[in-house]
C-alpha cells in the first residue's frame, strides 16, 4: 500500500541531527534557521580532538576503500597513500602533529587488517524516504540520513563498524540513536538481512563495544524514529516553540550567542575557559579541605552541632569491625549453605595482580567487561 506523502509531515533526521537536540536552541539556529558558517568556517572553528577524529575517518575511509580493490587485507603502502591524500584535505591541523597523527592510525591499520571477502562498503552514505526506499543523499524525499564507516556482509549477517576517536561509555552508547539507527539503514538495504552487529571501534585505545540485533527487532526502531521526526515537526510548525538553550556536548563548538549567557552562565567553549575552571576548582577543593579540618577541629573540642540550614556538621560515633577474615567467612557461609555473594564483594584489581594467569584466567572466566570514560583529576607527582 503506497503512502500519500501529501499526508505526512516528517522532519528529515540523522544521528548528528538527533545528537544536536540535547540543545533546543542549538537545533533550531543550525538545522530550522540553518544560521550556520561556511564550511571553511566551520572547518576552522572544530576543536582539535574533532578535527584528528575526522582525519582517521577520512584515511581509514580511503584506506579500507583501497585495500577492497586491491584486494588486500592490508598494505602499508597504500596506507602512506591513505594518510598523505586524507592530510591534505586537512588543512587546519597542525603540522607538528603529523607524525603522532600518522604514528596513531598507523598502529591502528596494522592491527585492524580488513577481510577482502567479506567487506561491503566502506564510508558508505545512506538516505532513505518515508517508504524506506533508497534515495540521493540531498533528495527533497529524504527521511533519514547516516554514514557508515564500514561494513561487512557474512551469509546473513552485517557487521557494522564505526570508528570513534574516543570511545563513550557503554551505556550512553547503548541509549544512543547511533546505535539503533545503523543497523536499521542496513536492513533497509539489505532485507534479506537476518542479524545485525553494530561495533563501536576506538581508534586511540583499539578498543570495541559491539550491540547485537536481530532482523526482529528492527521494525520497532523504524517506528520510534518515525515517532521523533513527526514530534520535531509539530514543534518546529508551532510558531509558539520556546527553544530553550542547555549544556551539553554541542558547547565546545556552537558558534552561537548563547541565550544562557543572559543568565550569567558561559558554557565552556575554549581551552582557555577550560583551564580557567580547572584551577578554579583545583583552588576550591584545596580551600575546601583546608575548611573541613579548620571545622573539624572546632567541634571536636567543643562537640557542637553545626547547623546550617541545609544540615548539620557534628561528630558521631561510628562503630568500626576489623578483623574480618574472608577465609573465616566461606568456610561458615559453605558449612550453612548461605551465598558467599551476598557477603563477600570480590576486588577485581586484585584478581588482576595475580601472578599465575591460568588461574587469573579461570577465576575472570565468565565476568563481563565494559569500557567507560571517567572524569577524573590527576595530579602530578613533584620532581
Amino acid at each position: 500500500m503506497m503512502i500519500d506523502k501529501e499526508t505526512i509531515n516528517y522532519f528529515p533526521l540523522s544521528p548528528s541531527r538527533i545528537n544536536s537536540l540535547d540543545c533546543g536552541y542549538y537545533f533550531h539556529q543550525k538545522y530550522v534557521l540553518k544560521n550556520r558558517l561556511s564550511e571553511e568556517q566551520e572547518e576552522a572553528n572544530k576543536p582539535l580532538n574533532i578535527q584528528m577524529g575526522s582525519l582517521g575517518h577520512k584515511v581509514m575511509e580511503i584506506y579500507n576503500k583501497s585495500l577492497l580493490l586491491a584486494k588486500l587485507p592490508s598494505d602499508m603502502e597504500i596506507f602512506d597513500m591513505a594518510f598523505e591524500k586524507a592530510w591534505e584535505g586537512y588543512p587546519y591541523m597542525p603540522e607538528n602533529m603529523y607524525p603522532e597523527s600518522k604514528a596513531l592510525l598507523l598502529n591502528f591499520a596494522e592491527n585492524n587488517p580488513i577481510d577482502p571477502e567479506t567487506l561491503w562498503g566502506a564510508e558508505i552514505k545512506v538516505a532513505i524516504d518515508w517508504e524506506l526506499n533508497k534515495v540521493y543523499w540531498e533528495s527533497e524525499d529524504v527521511w533519514l540520513r547516516g554514514i557508515l564507516d564500514k561494513v561487512d556482509i557474512a551469509d546473513s549477517t552485517a557487521i557494522i563498524t564505526d570508528y570513534k576517536n574516543f570511545l563513550p561509555s557503554e551505556s550512553k552508547l547503548k541509549n544512543s540513536y547511533q546505535t539503533k539507527i545503523y543497523p536499521f539503514l542496513m536492513k533497509c538495504l539489505n532485507p534479506y538481512l537476518e542479524k545485525f552487529i553494530l561495533v563501536y571501534h576506538g581508534i586511540k585505545t583499539n578498543k570495541k563495544i559491539t550491540f547485537d540485533f536481530e532482523a526482529s527487532d528492527i521494525g520497532s526502531i523504524g517506528d520510534s524514529i518515525k515517532e521523533l521526526s513527526k514530534r520535531i515537526y509539530r514543534k518546529i510548525s508551532n510558531s509558539e516553540t520556546i527553544w530553550t538553550a542547555r549544556t551539553g556536548e554541542n558547547c565546545p563548538y556552537c558558534t552561537y550567542t548563547c541565550p544562557l549567557l543572559k543568565l550569567g552562565y558561559e558554557p565552556i567553549k575554549t581551552m582557555k575557559q577550560a583551564m580557567d575552571i580547572g584551577n578554579k576548582i583545583y583552588a576550591l577543593n584545596l580551600e575546601a579541605g583546608k575548611l573541613q579540618k579548620e571545622l573539624k577541629t572546632y567541634i571536636e573540642a567543643t562537640d557542637k552541632h553545626i547547623d546550617i540550614g541545609a544540615g548539620e556538621y557534628h561528630m558521631k560515633d561510628i562503630m568500626v569491625t576489623k578483623g574480618l577474615k574472608a577465609s573465616k567467612v566461606v568456610q561458615i557461609c559453605l558449612e550453612h549453605g548461605i551465598d558467599l555473594n551476598s557477603v563477600l564483594k570480590v576486588d577485581s584489581a586484585k584478581v588482576k595482580n595475580l601472578k599465575d594467569d591460568e588461574i587469573k584466567a579461570e577465576i575472570m572466566k565468565d565476568t563481563k567487561t565494559s569500557l567507560q570514560r571517567k572524569f577524573m583529576f590527576e595530579e602530578y607527582e613533584e620532581k
